[in-house]
């Protein structure tokens, strides 16, 4: 079938052909960018229901002389995508791209570092499929990799084996269902089926022809023919538990496999696992994930669902080929669960904003963990990970729950809400409630708040991120203790490239509200140096760690800007 697909923005007539072969730059395909797929199909389906899934939601269709275009909105989506095609309901190719971030306020790599070490922090498990993320920087390093490669090369062969035989010589399953037949061709016609016929009206009279044929059954029908009957047919089906799971194993293993060849290929430069080592597995890697390709494309796994679990059942344990494929899966599903890279972050990732402000909390919870090794177990209980593999989203403690006491009489509150009545000394609002996302306070002897420095992630550029630092404002001003004084001595935004909003001092302004550039992959003390000059705006100054948080030799020119 001749078949091309082709990607150009919405409006613009520029075009890059993304299947067969890919060729849009990088840097084209980004988040908050409107974009047309372009179906290029031949004669032999021209008149065919055509439609094109990413990720498993079909896009908005238009036909137009031959030609299927379908609308995809990427909004704040960064990450992997897979696009399939489908003829007439079914899939007849998948393939998988890469969405940019928003190139202004984050490259790829800086991503995917954000993705790896938010996955690192909290180590949240969610199953595959449920979202994709780039894994360019991955969660572990290429020892374990190997490791793990080292388990699938002493099992896949066998694997492999063990599916061609099933799939020569598969188990089938007897099914039962209700088919409407003519009479003359039905198999089973019992009086169930032939009062049936009379309650739904399916006779008429009958014809000479039918007369002399069929006398005595005409005239048990009082001279009428039943021209349809509903029969009972059983008929064989590959359609069984064992089939799906096999085909949703090899998905998960093709899909594994590729996660772990992208760390392979970001550790080629690194001295320390030798680059021609890692070459050969990727070279491994690669034909392992085309013989999966070859298997999942048997005969067997026309028309199935796949399954993604995996549980012993009596053809998985009895059937020799059966029980050798389910051996061999198991093996390969338990030790590469969390060395393969899957230990990502289970949140909604098509809200890059989102991720961008987890990323910034754990950064700081980070940086106290690091200055105060006693806050450690808080820390693990502030971030959980979802360890029901049939849940997504993302477990962090917020409000009251979420207070981390550190320091000198400091606390650390993630969304912390302060609300118009009074709080016992622990602040309030003059008129509306405020949730600020990154909440430092300083407490007296009694407990009360005393002094207040709001951080909070925006994931913005430009006029849109000067309307975020104005909202800060809004917190400088709002919060109040219970004389209504305020309480807040400083705010701070956390963006990506704040540019010539940044303050070019190490100290957090206190007459206005400040920017702080925060790059993943780039400066990695920068949540310390935050904590730092919020602790010393608080007046509890910290005393720096030996040789991990140096303070620069001129605090005025210490630089926070990118």
């Amino acid at each position: 079938m001749e078949l091309k697909i082709l990607i150009r923005l919405s409006g613009e007539s520029k075009t890059y052909e993304l299947y067969p072969v890919a060729r849009i730059p990088e840097g084209f395909f980004r988040e908050q960018g409107k974009y047309e797929f372009a179906v290029e199909i031949g004669e032999a389906i021209r008149s065919s229901v055509v439609e094109l899934a990413v990720n498993d939601v079909l896009c908005d269709r238009r036909l137009s002389c031959g030609e299927a275009v379908f609308v995809y909105e990427p909004k704040f989506y960064a990450g992997d995508i897979r696009i399939a095609l489908l003829v007439n309901g079914r899939v007849q190719s998948t393939f998988e791209t890469v969405v940019d971030p928003n190139l202004s306020k984050l490259t790829r790599d800086e991503y995917a570092s954000m993705v790896s070490e938010v996955a690192s922090a909290t180590l949240a498990i969610f199953r595959f499929g449920g979202v994709t993320i780039p894994a360019s920087a991955g969660t572990v390093g290429q020892r374990p990799d190997i490791v793990a490669l080292e388990l699938v090369r002493s099992n896949i062969e066998p694997f492999e084996r063990a599916l061609s035989r099933i799939a020569d010589r598969p188990n089938r399953a007897l099914r039962s269902s209700s088919v409407r037949s003519h009479l003359l061709l039905a198999r089973n016609v019992d009086d169930q089926a032939i009062s049936g016929a009379f309650s739904r009206g399916k006779v008429r009279a009958a014809a000479a022809e039918e007369k002399r044929a069929f006398p005595s059954f005409v005239d048990a029908c009082d001279g009428n023919w039943i021209t349809e009957v509903i029969e009972l047919q059983r008929k064989e089906t590959l359609d069984i538990y064992e089939h799906r799971a096999l085909l949703g194993f090899i998905r998960w293993l093709d899909v594994t496999l590729g996660l772990i060849r992208r760390h392979l290929v970001a550790s080629l430069d690194d001295p320390e696992f030798k680059g021609p080592a890692a070459r050969i597995w990727i070279g491994r890697i690669e034909r392992w994930r085309t013989r999966l390709g070859m298997l999942s494309r048997r005969s067997l796994f026309d028309g199935l669902k796949l399954d993604p679990h995996l549980r012993a059942t009596t053809v998985f344990r009895l059937h020799p080929d059966y029980a050798t494929a389910f051996a061999a899966m198991s093996r390969m599903r338990a030790g590469l669960r969390l060395e393969s890279g899957s230990a990502t972050p289970a949140i909604p990732i098509d809200r890059t904003y989102q991720l961008y402000e987890y990323w910034c909390y754990i950064g700081v919870l980070r940086a106290v963990a690091a200055r105060f090794p006693e806050t450690r177990a808080q820390v693990a209980r502030l971030v959980q990970g979802l360890l029901n593999a049939g849940e997504l989203g993302f477990a962090l403690s917020k409000g009251e729950m979420s207070h981390l006491s550190f320091g000198p009489g400091l606390r650390l509150s993630y969304q912390r809400s302060y609300a118009p009545r009074s709080q016992n000394g622990q602040g309030r609002t003059l008129l509306v409630e405020a949730v600020p996302d990154v909440v430092i306070e300083s407490l007296d002897e009694q407990g009360r708040v005393v002094g207040i420095v709001v951080a909070d992630p925006k994931y913005r550029k430009g006029s849109s991120l000067l309307d975020g630092i104005r909202d800060l404002h809004v917190y400088r001003d709002a919060i109040v203790d219970e004389a209504g004084n305020r309480l807040v001595k400083g705010a701070v935004a956390f963006a990506p490239r704040p540019g010539s909003l940044a303050t070019d001092r190490f100290a957090i302004p206190s007459d206005v509200p400040g920017a702080l550039a925060v790059r993943p992959g780039h400066d990695s003390h920068v949540f310390d140096r935050f904590i730092t000059a919020a602790a010393a705006i608080l007046g509890k100054p910290l005393e720096t760690e030996s040789g991990l948080f140096p303070e620069p030799a001129d605090a005025s020119a210490a630089q926070v800007a990118a």
